[in-house]
């Protein structure tokens, strides 16, 4: 499969770089080809939104303190970086969440199991799409949007829909990526090919590159697979100018490969 798409600017927010950081260590996923060198460098999101925009040189978005009090951690993420591009033109959106509202779902669950009344904040601000609808609402903008969710392969799905998205002629695809924290009564039941952490990623994608996909089974026994967020380690390959971006699961790995329009 080839996107023909270029990602134009990417942003990444996590307060659990360290977690991030151990995760990879030993793991081959994070070898990225470029050229004739061959290193594990991984470049990091950025851990606090004042931080980011220092380093781009950008102003920090305003969120209404409500809005961002009444998200989880990784949808005020979403929120946050996807503001960051507020003054480009978006003619459409994709978010993506492999878990969605899991904190929000908790507490409706645990206040049906005590026969107490559902808050009904907490029911409208735990459906899959609540992050990128806020965002949409917070900066007054009409677009087409989706919200993805393909369990392990929420990212690699994700681009099938911005692809989708370009070849039904919008111009200018916002894409972000993000998740929370798994809370505990959830872990049990989740399997542990997924780092639990907060985090996003955001990128801008226009027409006019070139990404190839090439796809084919894996097990975890060969040291490719990590449990890495998936856009996590496409951020810090894109960010290091890296030509081949290998990702892996439990059962299968995805290469991307980029020409140079690929950016």
């Amino acid at each position: 499969m080839v996107f023909d798409f270029k990602i134009v600017e990417g942003l990444a927010l996590s307060s659990m770089t360290s977690t991030i950081r151990d995760s990879l260590t030993g793991v081959e996923c994070v070898t990225y080809e470029h050229k004739e060198t061959h290193d594990g460098a991984l470049l990091l999101p950025f851990e606090s939104l004042e931080e980011l925009c220092s380093a781009k040189g950008i102003t920090a978005p305003k969120i209404p303190a409500m809005l961002s009090r009444r998200l989880t951690t990784g949808a005020k993420y979403a929120v946050q970086l996807s503001s960051c591009f507020s003054e480009q033109k978006i003619d459409a959106v994709v978010f993506s969440s492999r878990h969605g509202e899991l904190k929000r779902n908790e507490k409706i669950l645990l206040n049906i199991a005590k026969d107490e009344a559902v808050s009904p904040t907490d029911f409208s601000m735990s459906v899959h799409n609540v992050a990128v609808s806020q965002f949409l609402i917070a900066q007054h903008l009409r677009v087409p949007y989706s919200s993805v969710a393909a369990g392990a392969n929420t990212f690699v799905q994700s681009l099938y829909e911005i692809e989708a998205f370009l070849l039904a002629g919008y111009q200018n695809i916002l894409y972000v990526d993000f998740d929370s924290q798994i809370p505990d009564v959830f872990s049990a039941h989740i399997t542990n090919d997924v780092l639990s952490l907060s985090y996003a990623t955001a990128f801008l994608i226009k027409r006019g590159g070139h990404f190839e996909l090439q796809s084919s089974s894996c097990n975890q026994s060969n040291g490719l697979a990590t449990n890495c967020p998936q856009s996590l380690l496409f951020y810090g390959a894109w960010a290091l100018g890296r030509e081949r971006i290998k990702l892996a699961s439990s059962n299968y790995s995805v290469s991307l490969i980029r020409d140079g329009n690929g950016k």
